[in-house]
């Protein structure tokens, strides 16, 4: 792990991410940066002086569900250029020891990740989410507050579940999908 994570985002979401990180890693620096050239604070780092130190910092995604193009543009940034990353996971969070999470993944808290799931790379899991067993969950997955999805489900890389959604057992949601709350049949290309 580097001495410093740098946050790409600077909206409600990347600043949330910050209060996670800071309460796990109370040791690091951590700052922010986006692509848009704000400079909003002294732990803001312009983009171009971030890339140009990049491993040298621990990144993560910071980007919410309001530019989900933007957030799949990103990751895929991040896994091209090898990007460092550090997982967060939150202690209040339950965690069976056969799961396995990804790099860059944020598990908020509140949530339950049962047996046997698997969780891919800078995926997020909002506050409250429940992941039963045998679930797998792809690249890059933003999980909404509240959310369940059930055992032995399937969920693709680039795909957004809604706030509260119920994601019943074995139900395969492809790549680039975007599931409404409270809804798995009612989804969308993103």
């Amino acid at each position: 792990m580097n001495n410093a994570i740098v946050i790409f985002g600077y909206g409600r979401l990347a600043r949330t991410i910050e209060e996670y990180t800071k309460d796990l890693l109370s040791e690091q620096n951590v700052f922010f940066t986006d692509d848009f050239g704000k400079d909003f604070s002294e732990n803001f780092i312009p983009l171009t002086a971030a890339l140009e130190k990049k491993h040298e910092y621990d990144w993560l995604l910071g980007i919410g569900s309001n530019d989900l193009k933007r957030r799949k543009v990103l990751f895929e940034t991040f896994e091209i250029s090898r990007f460092t990353s550090t997982t967060i996971v939150s202690r209040t969070s339950s965690i069976s020891s056969s799961a396995v999470i990804g790099a860059g993944t944020i598990v908020a808290p509140g949530c339950v990740i049962d047996t046997n799931v698997v969780i891919g790379s800078h995926s997020l899991l909002r506050s409250a989410v429940t992941l039963s067993h045998d679930v797998k969950i792809g690249n890059n997955v933003f999980i909404a507050p509240g959310a369940t999805i059930c055992g032995g489900a399937v969920i693709g890389n680039h795909v957004f579940i809604g706030a509260g959604a119920i994601v019943m057992d074995d139900v395969v949601i492809p790549d680039n999908q975007f599931v409404k709350s409270g809804s798995v049949r009612s989804r969308r290309s993103i």
